[in-house]
């Protein structure tokens, strides 16, 4: 990652620059207005551009070879890409997001190789120096041991929930003669070079074609004949597999920031309080949307859409929370401005007293029923790591 100099954004790619300066004027803007005294800034983000994670043999479109680095790991224009919105937030929150103070900053990433990294690139950007020295750690537990997305417990099979909904109409038209969502999904299975693939890769498989759009790689034919019914489709798709998989991705991790958030105000922490940052993934966003009643008029987050939590102290001494989110990167390369995020619960406002966002967050909707799918309940959130 280049370093930065007094011409701060000059690495930047041209076709964001003038989006980076757009949003960062916006952002400033909301600052000005508000006395209050800003604690803290908790971030939770969605990984940068990543490969598809699902290559399936032969197929000409999803070809291993576009993307050297790996299935699932970030692009190099997704490592790029970090570098840019780093600069973005940083000229959101400049007393809070910097690389002045590496004592200042807590990251925490999930056990995914493309949500370290995207942690990785973030800092890089903001406290590289000549020796490539980072200084900040990037929390995150190995596989299989992370807590905040265990799925453990699910206990249900996805591909047969996928396939309950087949008689579902669609409302798009298209060249498939399809009329159901089950005749969209066998019409993709069609084109696959995989014999009898099951729905889940079915989803995983059109998700990759969006890694393409966003990489300018080739775009099968039959998508762009089809592109408004598989769209419909894919995001239908990422509907049902995030209703199924909220609680397992939301609940533990939306715990864990709340216990955070308590102990920053409560002064318990000597480090890492200034700016907290969360790594994680779309499921995750989605979660915290819909746990958080969140007015988000959007499928599904581009990459790098961040929900930011603003841990205030009014003049009365008294503990606020202002909730401001963005889409992310969309596949034309622009980043969305922060915005607030009104909650439906919260009388449809983004600003919350904390023990009222505490409460909401740490007893979330999702809670029991991970109690109940491990039979047990899991102390994790104690130590605000793992």
């Amino acid at each position: 990652m280049p370093n930065r100099d007094s011409n701060q954004l000059s690495w930047i790619p041209r076709s964001l620059r003038n989006v980076v300066f757009k949003v960062a004027r916006i952002g400033n803007r909301c600052n000005e207005v508000n006395s209050d005294s800003l604690e803290s800034v908790f971030v939770v983000h969605r990984h940068s551009i990543r490969a598809p994670t699902y290559f399936p043999a032969g197929d000409p479109y999803l070809n291993r070879d576009n993307y050297p680095r790996g299935a699932g790991y970030l692009t190099k224009k997704g490592v790029i890409a970090c570098g840019s919105i780093a600069n973005v937030w940083s000229s959101w929150y400049p007393e809070h997001i910097h690389g002045l103070d590496h004592t200042a900053v807590f990251v925490r990433s999930s056990e995914s190789p493309r949500c370290h990294q995207t942690a990785q690139a973030i800092l890089s950007a903001l406290f590289s120096t000549q020796e490539t020295i980072y200084p900040v750690p990037v929390y995150g537990p190995p596989p299989g041991f992370d807590n905040y997305i265990s799925v453990v417990g699910y206990g249900k099979n996805i591909n047969n929930v996928l396939r309950s909904h087949y008689q579902d109409s669609v409302s798009q038209p298209n060249t498939l003669g399809a009329v159901t969502f089950g005749d969209v999904i066998e019409a993709v299975k069609d084109v696959m070079t995989v014999p009898a693939p099951l729905e889940y890769e079915v989803f995983t498989f059109l998700d990759g074609i969006v890694s393409n759009m966003y990489e300018d790689h080739p775009i099968p034919d039959f998508w762009t004949r089809n592109e408004r019914i598989l769209t419909e489709v894919y995001e239908k798709l990422y509907a049902l597999v995030i209703e199924q998989y909220r609680p397992y991705y939301g609940g533990h991790l939306l715990r864990g920031i709340a216990q955070r958030m308590k102990q920053v105000f409560n002064k318990e922490l000597s480090s890492g309080t200034r700016w907290c940052d969360y790594s994680f993934h779309d499921f995750s966003l989605t979660a915290i949307y819909h746990a958080l009643e969140g007015e988000i008029n959007l499928p599904k987050p581009h990459f790098l859409a961040a929900i930011f939590f603003e841990l205030r102290t009014a003049n009365d001494g008294s503990h606020w929370v202002e909730v401001y989110h963005s889409h992310g990167i969309a596949p034309d390369g622009s980043y969305s401005p922060r915005e607030p995020m009104r909650m439906r619960w919260n009388g449809g406002s983004h600003r919350v007293i904390f023990e009222k966002i505490f409460e909401k967050m740490y007893n979330n909707v999702y809670i029991d029923k991970l109690l109940g799918a491990n039979g047990k309940k899991r102390n994790h959130e104690e130590n605000g790591i793992f």
